[in-house]
């Protein structure tokens, strides 16, 4: 059985897809995965709706608005959060706990946060008052081979170049001792144009890392949800190494010390031992 951290290793952006429906099998597991209730860092109410992509009018993924971007998907995986502090984090911090279930399947994925017109969407799962819906991501069979438009994105994202490990922690490997899957699995998340905004600094001597954001601020809401992914991967690959905490707002310091973030990084959490 492939572990955490080999899915999100595995896991990539899917664009293309060979138009085939769900089987009713896989269908039933997402419908299980999106059940909810949805657990997350900050307590936020979650839920999401499987769409079907035909059942815009027959043309699939542009019926949906994904402006071409998206080919052959059978479905849509959208998802709306009540509005309050942490929820974008929280959002992603439950969609891509559910995109490393669906990849462990063998069913891709994409995360898309502008790519898409939102109205068809939220019509379509009945946006709620107070409620958005920050994002969403076909769901189907990857195509035999990828398109020349994967390549395009992928060069352009420049997806198969990350940034080091000394640029997004403050610790070296061995520092990070038994924590350090835990940080490598935030270095290989998905973001936002693959900008990377997360920084993470560990307390010395301590299990107690504090998240933080760096860039400008006029990009923190498109981050947030970039910071929920790394909070999700590193929360899930604690925990498969048996290693006990949990992720708190930025209020809960409990004496801890999350200045230690590069100047200019904004805190968004901080992880302490259980």
């Amino acid at each position: 059985m492939t572990g955490i951290a080999e899915t999100i290793a595995a896991r990539y952006s899917c664009r293309t897809f060979d138009g085939r429906p769900l089987a009713s099998g896989e269908r039933s597991r997402v419908e299980e995965l999106i059940a909810g209730p949805h657990d997350a860092p900050f307590g936020s109410r979650i839920r999401f709706v499987l769409l079907e992509a035909a059942a815009a009018g027959g043309a699939g993924a542009a019926r949906l608005g994904t402006y071409g971007i998206i080919r052959g998907a059978p479905c849509f995986l959208a998802g709306a959060v009540s509005d309050g502090p942490g929820a974008r984090e929280d959002f992603a911090f439950a969609l891509e706990r559910i995109v490393l279930a669906l990849t462990g399947m063998g069913l891709g994925t994409c995360w898309l946060g502008g790519t898409y017109r939102r109205g068809g969407f939220a019509d379509r799962m009945s946006l709620k008052d107070g409620e958005t819906l920050p994002a969403v991501t076909p769901v189907g069979h990857p195509a035999a081979r990828p398109s020349l438009m994967d390549a395009v994105f992928r060069a352009g994202a420049r997806s198969s170049r990350r940034r080091t490990w000394e640029e997004l922690f403050g610790c070296s490997r061995e520092e990070a001792g038994p924590w350090a899957p835990c940080l490598e699995a935030v270095r290989l998340g998905p973001s936002a144009t693959n900008g990377q905004p997360w920084r993470i600094a560990k307390e010395p001597g301590l299990s107690v890392f504090h998240l933080g954001l760096a860039g400008p601020a006029a990009m923190r809401s498109v981050q947030r949800l970039d910071a929920g992914i790394a909070m999700c991967h590193f929360a899930l690959v604690a925990a498969e190494l048996g290693l006990s905490g949990a992720w708190a707002a930025p209020g809960a310091s409990n004496g801890a010390h999350p200045s230690l973030l590069p100047a200019g990084t904004a805190h968004v959490a901080s992880w302490f031992p259980a």
